[in-house]
């Protein structure tokens, strides 16, 4: 028989978000106030502190992967982080509008050498709360090809 205590298994569990995403909230045209931004920036760094203490001292991931496509509105004003860390479970997928998996335009610098460093989610993250404020990806202007190039300058 199978030794159920041995068997390891990956669960999602998934809150529905009846206000959706940020990125959803910016394809409709809107940008967020500066107290908005203070407010997710706090409910997003509390979630990465909780997850940095709980799952990379598990050692599960080395990096929360994140972007405004994953960041998670409710009608109590909270933000919750999505899908962290599963971005090699999740990468076959494709949400955002139309921006790279994998979110090279929200990777820090040292990601694009093939290092990730759990500070590396502060750079995500303020690349998010930036594209909150302008309606848009700081990187969005460079073709796919010179990204890499802009974020590294």
């Amino acid at each position: 028989g199978v030794d159920l205590a041995r068997e390891v298994t990956n669960q999602v569990v998934m809150e529905y978000s009846v206000c959706g995403s940020v990125d959803s909230h910016l394809l409709n045209g809107n940008c967020f106030t500066k107290d908005e931004i203070r407010e997710i920036a706090c409910c997003c760094l509390l979630g990465l502190e909780h997850l940095h203490i709980t799952m990379l001292r598990m050692e599960k991931v080395d990096r929360i992967e994140h972007q405004a496509g994953e960041l998670l509105l409710f009608e109590n004003g909270v933000v919750k982080l999505g899908h962290c860390g599963l971005p090699e479970e999740l990468e076959a997928y494709s949400f955002g509008r139309g921006r790279q998996r994998g979110g090279s335009r929200y990777d820090p610098p040292e990601a694009l050498d093939g290092r990730r460093e759990r500070k590396s989610d502060v750079w995500s993250l303020g690349v998010s709360l930036v594209e909150m404020a302008d309606g848009k990806n700081p990187f969005e202007r460079y073709p796919d090809y010179e990204v890499k190039s802009a974020i590294r300058s």
